[in-house]
Protein backbone atom coordinates (compact mmCIF):
# COMPACT_ATOMS: atom_id res chain seq x y z
CA UNK A 1 0.00 0.00 0.00
CA UNK A 2 1.33 3.38 -0.98
CA UNK A 3 1.42 6.45 1.21
CA UNK A 4 -0.34 9.72 0.77
CA UNK A 5 -3.95 10.69 1.07
CA UNK A 6 -6.81 11.47 -1.24
CA UNK A 7 -10.45 12.46 -1.01
CA UNK A 8 -13.35 11.47 -3.20
CA UNK A 9 -17.02 12.29 -3.62
CA UNK A 10 -19.33 9.37 -4.28
CA UNK A 11 -22.67 9.21 -2.57
CA UNK A 12 -21.23 10.59 0.68
CA UNK A 13 -20.50 14.19 1.40
CA UNK A 14 -16.76 13.67 1.62
CA UNK A 15 -14.53 10.64 2.06
CA UNK A 16 -10.87 11.04 3.02
CA UNK A 17 -8.36 8.22 3.16
CA UNK A 18 -5.18 8.89 5.12
CA UNK A 19 -2.98 5.90 4.47
CA UNK A 20 -0.28 5.02 6.98
CA UNK A 21 -1.42 7.74 9.43
CA UNK A 22 -0.63 7.14 13.09
CA UNK A 23 -2.83 7.63 16.13
CA UNK A 24 -1.93 11.30 16.65
CA UNK A 25 -2.38 12.22 12.98
CA UNK A 26 -5.82 10.61 12.86
CA UNK A 27 -6.84 12.26 16.14
CA UNK A 28 -5.67 15.64 14.76
CA UNK A 29 -7.64 15.12 11.54
CA UNK A 30 -10.76 14.08 13.43
CA UNK A 31 -10.48 17.02 15.85
CA UNK A 32 -10.32 19.45 12.94
CA UNK A 33 -13.44 17.92 11.36
CA UNK A 34 -15.40 17.82 14.62
CA UNK A 35 -14.33 21.34 15.51
CA UNK A 36 -15.79 22.78 12.32
CA UNK A 37 -18.81 20.49 11.99
CA UNK A 38 -21.17 21.87 14.61
CA UNK A 39 -24.01 19.41 15.10
CA UNK A 40 -23.18 16.14 13.36
CA UNK A 41 -23.43 12.37 13.58
CA UNK A 42 -20.51 9.98 13.23
CA UNK A 43 -20.13 6.23 13.40
CA UNK A 44 -17.26 4.49 15.14
CA UNK A 45 -16.21 1.01 14.04
CA UNK A 46 -15.87 -1.93 16.37
CA UNK A 47 -12.68 -3.59 17.48
CA UNK A 48 -9.84 -2.14 19.49
CA UNK A 49 -8.33 0.11 16.79
CA UNK A 50 -10.48 3.22 17.45
CA UNK A 51 -9.82 3.47 21.20
CA UNK A 52 -6.22 4.76 21.23
CA UNK A 53 -7.28 7.33 18.62
CA UNK A 54 -10.35 8.36 20.62
CA UNK A 55 -8.35 8.61 23.86
CA UNK A 56 -5.75 10.80 22.13
CA UNK A 57 -8.51 12.90 20.56
CA UNK A 58 -10.07 13.59 23.94
CA UNK A 59 -6.77 14.06 25.78
CA UNK A 60 -5.33 16.60 23.34
CA UNK A 61 -8.37 18.13 21.64
CA UNK A 62 -11.16 18.14 24.22
CA UNK A 63 -11.64 21.92 23.85
CA UNK A 64 -11.95 21.73 20.04
CA UNK A 65 -14.79 19.20 20.04
CA UNK A 66 -18.34 20.59 19.95
CA UNK A 67 -19.59 17.54 21.83
CA UNK A 68 -23.02 18.95 22.69
CA UNK A 69 -24.02 18.61 19.03
CA UNK A 70 -22.25 15.31 18.46
CA UNK A 71 -24.25 12.11 18.00
CA UNK A 72 -22.24 8.90 17.89
CA UNK A 73 -23.44 5.66 16.36
CA UNK A 74 -21.34 2.64 17.35
CA UNK A 75 -21.27 -0.18 14.82
CA UNK A 76 -20.11 -3.75 14.74
CA UNK A 77 -20.50 -4.20 18.49
CA UNK A 78 -20.68 -7.48 20.35
CA UNK A 79 -24.02 -8.53 21.77
CA UNK A 80 -23.13 -8.05 25.41
CA UNK A 81 -24.42 -5.61 28.04
CA UNK A 82 -22.82 -2.16 27.81
CA UNK A 83 -21.16 -2.62 31.18
CA UNK A 84 -19.33 -5.73 29.93
CA UNK A 85 -15.61 -5.20 29.23
CA UNK A 86 -16.08 -6.38 25.62
CA UNK A 87 -18.75 -3.75 24.80
CA UNK A 88 -17.44 -1.11 22.41
CA UNK A 89 -20.65 0.89 22.89
CA UNK A 90 -20.02 1.02 26.64
CA UNK A 91 -16.44 2.21 26.07
CA UNK A 92 -17.55 4.86 23.58
CA UNK A 93 -20.29 6.04 25.95
CA UNK A 94 -17.77 6.30 28.83
CA UNK A 95 -15.46 8.46 26.68
CA UNK A 96 -17.95 10.80 25.04
CA UNK A 97 -21.02 11.21 27.24
CA UNK A 98 -19.06 13.11 29.94
CA UNK A 99 -18.22 15.63 27.19
CA UNK A 100 -21.91 16.11 26.37
CA UNK A 101 -22.15 13.91 23.27
CA UNK A 102 -25.08 11.57 22.64
CA UNK A 103 -24.24 7.91 22.06
CA UNK A 104 -26.94 5.86 20.33
CA UNK A 105 -28.14 2.74 22.10
CA UNK A 106 -27.94 -0.35 19.93
CA UNK A 107 -30.92 -2.64 20.28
Amino acid sequence: AGGGSFAMQAGMQHVTINEDAGTAAIADWLAARLGEAGACAITIPGGSTPFPILADLIDRHRDKIEAGGLEIWPNDDRIVPEDHEASNTGKIRALFEPLGATVATLT
